[in-house]
């Protein structure tokens, strides 16, 4: 399916029902915290699932919004279906757990970042992890990505185009 930006994909508050495989383009996650300004949860790029797994497959109302923020190719299953070929299909059970536990340490990854690195470290595994992120996403989610304000980013990007001349 085809999505155009700024399409929200999931509602916070509201049942998860569905899973995207990204084919190409780029979505966020994200909260709206009490005071209105929204912070940015997650960023996936082509390659990546697009789920809140806590809500997809408990059956949980989700704990952030996904929008795109370019046009978007992704494959959609609904949980129904995903339910059907987790139990039906071997090879499809063992990729979902493998994603399921990669997606589990990416996430703990990033908890002990923000306990452990500084913003400079964080920024460093970003742009290595993911380098097409800083070609098509606003630095402001970028920012928000790593806990930081758009300025603060600005300035750490100069600091380290300095020290690499």
């Amino acid at each position: 399916m085809e999505l155009g930006k700024g399409v929200r994909m999931q509602q916070q508050g509201e049942g998860a029902n569905h899973y995207w495989f990204l084919e190409s383009g780029f979505v966020r996650g994200y909260v709206v915290r009490a005071d209105g300004t929204e912070a940015t949860t997650d960023l996936f790029s082509p390659g990546m699932i697009v789920i809140d797994w806590g809500a997809f497959m408990l059956r949980l109302p989700a704990t952030e919004y996904l929008e795109t923020l370019t046009r978007v190719v992704c494959w959609q299953i609904s949980f129904t279906d995903f339910q059907d070929l987790f139990h039906r299909l071997p090879r499809f059970r063992e990729e979902g757990r493998r994603r399921f536990a990669e997606s589990y340490q990416a996430l703990k990854l990033r908890h002990i970042s923000f306990k452990s690195e500084g913003a400079a470290q964080r920024y460093e595994t970003l742009i290595k992890a993911q380098p097409e992120l800083f070609q098509h996403v606003p630095l402001q989610y970028i920012a928000g990505y790593l806990g930081i304000t758009k300025s603060s980013l600005s300035r750490l990007r100069a600091d380290i185009g300095r020290l690499q001349q």
